[in-house]
């Protein structure tokens, strides 16, 4: 048996790494960056460390790491000075972050150096689970974190494998930091993070008011000259939301500080607050079986268009109905009309139906849920937060994430298979492999048997092949059955949240354990929770809400109108399509040709839904929040 465990235990090294935080960033984010090779410990201190893990014995280790620090030569005094901080830090000793401030002071250019503000961010994280007793996150706490990460991004000798670190560990915390950490935290994240640079300097603009802005330029924190994407993502945010005296004001701004840039011309461009004459058509269903859910749409159009305080905007309604001959009807009527732009259908039957009669030179934004209508004409957009959508985010943020192996479950319904297929096929475009891809069986609740054959189907053949090869070489007599660790880096979970609860514990009685469960909102039917998060400590997955209270005056807008509640998800994703329409057709004057390339420009558009991009097949990508479960509640991860 002992054989058995050794040869177990020397199989692990060959498997993906598995990281249990999906804020984490994969190596090759950074692989542009000249980074450091993490020090080596030396033999003695190597040796104290390992004793310090010992029972009874971290005293003993502390005792000659001190001696050391005191008595020894350089380098090695300054390695055990700092292997003592660590380990004073880590195991929560009193005088642990003064001694540790004091070592910094003494040598703040040291390797271990950068690792001191980590191991500090840390200790700081660490004090959560005395202090946090509210409900609200603790703000100080994690500006403290943030500080040190901060430093630690920013310190000469940063190592690859720290900045890996620092960054998923930031993510998290910029969430409740206070403003002033979190600008400075993202600007040293988009520095080293260079594969997620545009994603920080978008966080940079969103969390920036104007006069926040020129505080920071006045500063020299920022300034036009080597940090213009911040510029030209602050003014896109502006011009988006009809923001155009405070365009003007930093338009003039620049011109006095740096008249001859690009961004200083694109900005004063968008500045002149010129409009021109749009001609938007809607196809939606307003009669028949779907009408409730066209009038939620036409309603966020009519909101979208009623804030646009300047230019002639023609708005040209027609009803789809249920029939597919209609939607065709009401789309050549508009194309008899000279429409410029058309919001719908919102059916994808519609969608589908209109292909062959498409113009070329009318861009249509559709808000069907099927995603792969996009790509049969260059004309087509199509904008939604369906589950399909989300499935999408988060089989590209698994791979950022280092994921390369990841197995599938999904329910029975045509919705959930769509989902898990959207999210398979998206993994393995990107280079990942999908071990299984199965389905429930809907009429039993215990799905023991479909789990122990999808962690039998992720065995690594080769290894065990090799393992069997030596168990036969050294206990030819004994008949010993393998169980080897299972080889997936997660699971993308494609059904209910009563179902994943319920899954949870069936998957670690099968010894799937530790391993990321992802899935979409469709977790969230208020059965999540079932279990209090006792086997769903490693899931991952989009909670589709916004805060709109945090949005302008757009929930303002919408109850004086509407009166009290929340706009529904398609109130909110017509209106934002709207918006691009007369972004780009009246603020911008595009048309046509002009219009659908700017649809695909990879700055993307800043939404009340999330940010939206484009890719080449017209298909509006989103970034989603991700949420994970602590201590039975539902709290942001990255």
């Amino acid at each position: 048996m002992l054989l058995i465990v050794s040869l177990l235990t020397a199989c692990e090294p060959h498997k993906q790494p598995i990281h249990s935080d999906s804020a984490s960033t994969h190596q090759k984010d950074i692989s542009t960056i000249q980074l450091l090779a993490p020090p080596q410990n030396s033999q003695e201190i190597a040796e104290l460390l390992q004793l310090a893990n010992e029972p009874d014995s971290l005293d003993i280790a502390l005792d000659k790491l001190q001696r050391l620090s005191n008595e020894s030569p350089s380098p090695l005094k300054e390695e055990a000075a700092f292997r003592r901080v660590e380990l004073l830090l880590k195991n929560h000793y009193p005088n642990a972050l003064a001694d540790t401030n004091l070592l910094l002071q003494e040598y703040p250019n040291h390797a271990l150096a950068a690792y001191a503000h980590f191991w500090i961010a840390l200790w700081w994280k660490s004090q959560e689970i005395e202090t946090d007793i509210a409900l609200s996150p603790t703000t100080e706490q994690s500006d403290m974190i943030l500080a040190e990460l901060t430093q630690t991004l920013q310190h000469p000798r940063l190592t690859r494998e720290l900045a890996d670190q620092a960054l998923a560990l930031g993510r998290t915390e910029s969430l409740n930091a206070g403003h002033e950490y979190t600008i400075n935290w993202y600007l040293a994240a988009a520095h080293i993070d260079i594969t997620h640079q545009d994603e920080w300097l978008r966080a940079i603009a969103a969390n920036l008011s104007l006069d926040q802005l020129l505080s920071l330029q006045q500063s020299a924190i920022i300034s036009p000259q080597k940090d213009a994407m911040i510029y030209s993502h602050f003014a896109r945010l502006q011009l988006m939301s009809g923001h155009i005296e405070n365009l003007q004001r930093l338009s003039a701004v620049l011109s006095d500080n740096a008249p001859y840039l690009p961004v200083t011309q694109k900005i004063k461009r968008w500045a002149s607050g010129n409009t021109q004459d749009i001609y938007i058509g809607v196809l939606l269903p307003l009669t028949g079986t779907y009408a409730h859910f066209g009038k939620q749409a036409l309603n966020g159009i009519r909101l979208a268009m009623s804030e646009q305080k300047q230019g002639n905007l023609h708005l040209y309604i027609k009803d789809t109905g249920d029939g597919i001959d209609a939607a065709i009807a009401a789309y050549k009527s508009l194309n008899e009309q000279g429409v410029d732009w058309i919001i719908g259908p919102l059916l994808s039957k519609h969608t589908g139906a209109l292909l062959p009669y498409l113009k070329k030179n009318i861009p249509i934004i559709s808000l069907s849920k099927q995603n792969n209508l996009a790509g049969a004409s260059p004309a087509l957009f199509v904008h939604n937060t369906a589950k399909n959508t989300q499935a999408v985010f988060m089989a590209q943020n698994s791979i950022n994430q280092g994921m390369q192996r990841m197995a599938v479950i999904h329910g029975n319904s045509q919705s959930e298979t769509n989902e898990a297929d959207a999210f398979a096929d998206e993994f393995t475009r990107l280079g990942g492999e999908i071990t299984s891809n199965i389905a429930l069986n809907e009429n039993n609740l215990d799905q023991r048997d479909v789990l122990n054959d999808l962690r039998e189907k992720s065995d690594d053949e080769a290894l065990l092949e090799e393992l069997l090869s030596d168990l036969a070489l050294f206990s030819p007599e004994l008949n010993l059955e393998v169980h080897m660790p299972a080889g997936i880096d997660g699971l993308y979970i494609a059904t209910s949240g009563k179902q994943v609860s319920e899954l949870a514990g069936q998957l670690a009685y099968v010894d799937i354990r530790n391993i990321p469960m992802l899935g979409s909102s469709r977790w969230m039917d208020g059965h999540l929770l079932d279990d209090r998060g006792r086997n769903l400590s490693s899931a991952r997955f989009i909670q589709n809400k916004t805060n709109y209270q945090d949005i302008s005056n757009f929930l303002e807008e919408y109850r004086e109108i509407w009166g009290q509640g929340q706009p529904k998800k398609l109130f909110v994703i017509a209106y934002d399509s709207t918006r691009i329409a007369t972004l780009l057709g009246s603020r911008l004057g595009l048309h046509g040709h002009s219009a659908m390339q700017a649809m695909h420009d990879s700055e993307g558009f800043p939404n009340k839904s999330g940010h939206v991009y484009f890719d080449k097949f017209g298909v509006g990508n989103k970034t989603f929040k991700i949420f994970k479960i602590k201590r039975g509640k539902l709290v942001p991860s990255s």
